[in-house]
């Protein structure tokens, strides 16, 4: 396993050079105090309402900021700073902060230039500043595995330190920079790193007050060495050491005890000592989950995906050591393993959504208040041609402004977030005795993978984890198709052997598939020669047992949107009149997606929505219908803002690989491919459009289109479509994996509809819909076909 750490240290700036007013110098002396104790809180109270806008005002508020990482905020300041203009050396102490922030959210290339700008802009090339600076350069070349390149910062800034006055500052800056050219070093010349080990820990040993942060680096770069060499428990033992003085000198919430935790984790897999990882793997869940807690809500929704890709090959990292030390355990405990599923799948969904939950559902006014002028102001300065004008600027001070009072209102709202606490028992109260808890899990990637499974009963001790082995080889190989593998009861049972032998027939089983499993209908799965999974078992499709913790409503069908039959050759007065109708706004930087395709008609999705509509219409049920060049962009705009049950879109479906972009198309999409018009929209109802739908009053979302179960393959589950959906707020979704006959796919939610209007759940109504489809027969290109045939009918997946 190979865990990347980059090992950082976050130097303080205490520079006498520009001294602040008398009147706020006691203050100051105040906040450095607090400062050297790390109470960053009480250091930020004191500073915040001060008005002495002061190079060391700035820098001890900045520093604070940092210690408690609230990037977002940090960037905001600087933001702010830079804009006043204050001065070169308080504009290079913006940059230096706001390249340290993007750092941390790895944002490289903008940290890069404000770094350099940073650089730029002092004025002095031989002081301990200019050599910070020089520092973060290297960290951010580091970062971006520019290893070389780094070195050469760090030795530009040990010249400057060299020169310096032989003072506690200095020797920090010296020990700090060596530490530095070790880590880059370690990179390709293991030997030179440990020569600028050995040389900084003679002058720590001279100076052990200077600073123990670049201490614990230098244990850390001394572990690593000994990892390179094959000493794996050397390295283990080096590490512990770090791991030891970061932990009993903070409060073992901090990025450089999370990274040495890792790095123990690590020596320890190499040793094949994976039991007694999982002490260290627990308590980097734990800090894990308090620095989730203390960001995700002051953070922006682009600032918590930067923050958890960061975090997702850790978290694969961990989840293939954690199934190692389970299936190592004689009792075969996958307790830790199962809650690092718990908190990995779907977590920035389900934050997205919770956080949506806790604003609409405060009682804090000035909260919403904010954040609905927020999105309005941020609307119109996306709209602005020139950013430059007074008026552009005068909308992004408005902007800064309104984003400070929206943090510190959401900071209010840390305690809520409960969802960063769940755990497998949480799971485990939720099951009765017919209930199965399934979480597949994959492990690596490329010719790495590998699968297992974790099972889970409500009068189990622990959590169950099996290996399934060959499944990762059987997925990969060249000689069987997938729907090959579907009907192949061989395949079926490498996949479902083990959840057999612990379930009982009519059990329900409640599974979460992993990796490519993702993308095919697991549940269909031929496990006896003309038996499937879902013959036997109740099988329940979710995005994560966390779904199981969902409040159970009663459904009550009363408006449904039924969207079909496009028009996509619709002409431009007819695609501008429905946009004037559904006072359709199109949104901003919406580009045209480039499918290359000429749209086909597709007359079975009409017939489908007008004979759903007809059906609905004679149980009293309230129906929004948009077929032919009505069935645009604008329509969905539209149904979002009604409040609608179901959302039933009968279309196009395509999911592209090379621009990672799935869509659904809509009316006019080949006129809009052929003359764009940013006014109108694209023609094409993207997921990312998708995602920022208010669906959250929507139970169910019916894709009846092919592929719109199809996407990426992440950490987080599949992305496309139904991620869209789910993060829109929708409930339930059914989609399709691969193409689909129009004949099946209308009899199949003709037949879905009628068990919904007869008060059946979603789930025994979809059932009930894939077994007629089973007992039908169809006509497809002149040929009498069996529907039970699963290219036919396993298309279409149910998921909660």
């Amino acid at each position: 396993m190979n865990l990347k750490i980059v090992s950082l240290l976050l130097s303080i700036l205490l520079s006498t050079s520009i001294l602040p007013a008398k009147d706020c110098r006691n203050t100051l002396l105040q906040a450095q105090q607090l400062t050297e104790k790390q109470d960053w809180d009480g250091c930020i109270h004191l500073l915040k309402g001060e008005t002495c806008n002061s190079f060391a005002h700035y820098n001890l508020l900045l520093n604070a900021y940092m210690g408690k990482e609230a990037y977002a905020q940090v960037r905001q300041r600087t933001e702010n700073m830079l804009r006043q203009a204050q001065g070169d050396s308080i504009d290079a102490l913006a940059h230096y902060y706001n390249a340290l922030a993007l750092l941390k959210q790895n944002q490289y290339s903008l940290a890069y230039q404000h770094a350099n700008q940073a650089i730029e802009l002092w004025d002095t090339p031989t002081s301990a500043e200019y050599a910070l600076f020089c520092n973060i350069l290297g960290n951010i070349l580091e970062a971006q595995n520019k290893h070389t390149e780094a070195v050469l910062a760090y030795n530009k800034a040990l010249s400057i330190y060299n020169k310096l006055p032989n003072d506690p500052l200095t020797y920090k800056g010296q020990i700090t920079t060596l530490a530095n050219l070790s880590n880059a070093y370690m990179a390709f010349n293991s030997e030179l790193a440990m020569k600028q080990v050995q040389q900084a820990m003679r002058i720590y040993h001279m100076h052990p007050q200077s600073t123990h942060t670049a201490y614990v680096t230098l244990l850390n770069n001394i572990g690593s060495y000994f990892n390179k060499q094959g000493n794996f428990q050397a390295a283990a033992l080096y590490y512990k050491q770090a791991t030891d003085i970061v932990k009993n000198e903070s409060q073992a919430n901090k990025q450089g005890y999370a990274v040495s935790l890792l790095n123990v984790i690590t020596a320890m897999y190499n040793a094949e000592q994976y039991t007694e990882t999982t002490p260290y793997i627990e308590e980097y869940l734990r800090i894990l989950r308090q620095n989730l807690q203390r960001n995700f809500t002051i953070m922006s929704q682009q600032e918590r995906e930067n923050y958890w890709n960061a975090q997702a090959q850790i978290l694969d990292n961990l989840l293939v050591t954690a199934t190692y030390a389970a299936l190592s355990d004689k009792n075969a405990n996958a307790s830790l393993l199962y809650d690092i599923c718990l908190l990995s799948k779907s977590l920035l969904l389900d934050t997205s959504i919770h956080l949506e939950h806790l604003i609409n559902t405060s009682k804090n006014s000035k909260l919403k208040q904010s954040r609905a002028l927020l999105i309005e102001k941020q609307q119109t300065f996306a709209a602005l041609g020139d950013k430059n004008t007074a008026y552009a600027k005068q909308i992004s001070m408005q902007c800064d402004s309104l984003e400070q009072i929206l943090l510190h209102e959401m900071s209010q709202l840390q305690t809520q977030m409960k969802q960063l606490d769940i755990t497998w028992q949480d799971i485990q109260q939720k099951l009765s005795k017919q209930d199965l808890a399934v979480e597949f899990v994959c492990l690596g990637e490329g010719k790495d993978t590998e699968y297992a499974v974790i099972l889970l009963r409500n009068n189990w001790k622990y959590p169950k984890v099996y290996y399934l082995n060959g499944l990762a080889e059987t997925l990969d190989a060249k000689q069987i198709t997938r729907m090959q593998m579907h009907d192949n009861a061989i395949f079926g049972k490498l996949v479902w052997q083990e959840i057999m032998n612990e379930a009982k027939p009519n059990d329900h089983i409640y599974f979460v598939p992993a990796g490519e499993l993702q993308l095919m209908s697991a549940e269909y799965f031929t496990i006896y020669q003309d038996v499937k999974m879902h013959d036997r078992y109740h099988m329940h499709r979710l995005s994560s047992t966390k779904q199981l913790l969902r409040p159970q409503t009663s459904h009550s069908w009363q408006k449904v949107a039924l969207v079909g039959g496009m028009d996509y050759n619709a002409n431009m007065d007819e695609i501008a009149y429905y946009a004037n109708e559904y006072h359709y706004t199109a949104p901003q930087g919406n580009q045209p997606v480039a499918t290359n395709q000429i749209w086909t008609p597709l007359p079975g999705s009409l017939y489908e929505v007008q004979e759903i509509n007809q059906l609905l219409g004679q149980h009293q049920i309230q129906t929004f219908l948009a077929t032919h060049d009505a069935a645009t962009e604008g329509a969905i705009q539209a149904i979002s803002k009604q409040k609608y049950d179901i959302l039933h879109i009968a279309t196009h479906g395509f999911y592209s690989q090379n621009q990672e972009e799935a869509g659904l198309v809509m009316a006019g999409a080949n006129t809009l491919q052929l003359t764009p018009n940013p006014t109108y929209g694209t023609g094409i109802l993207t997921a990312q459009n998708i995602a920022k739908l208010d669906l959250k009053q929507t139970q169910l979302a019916v894709l009846s289109a092919c592929q719109t179960g199809v996407g990426k393959i992440t950490i987080e589950g599949v992305s496309g479509l139904q991620r869209a959906f789910k993060r829109a707020g929708v409930q339930s979704l059914l989609v399709s994996l691969w193409e689909v006959n129009d004949a099946v796919t209308a009899t199949l939610m003709e037949t879905f509809y009628k068990a919904l209007m007869a008060n059946y759940s979603i789930y025994d109504a979809f059932m009930i819909a894939t077994d007629a489809i089973r007992q039908h027969t169809f006509t497809i290109n002149g040929v009498q076909t069996s529907g039970d045939n699963l290219s036919l009918y396993g298309a279409f997946v149910l998921i909660d």
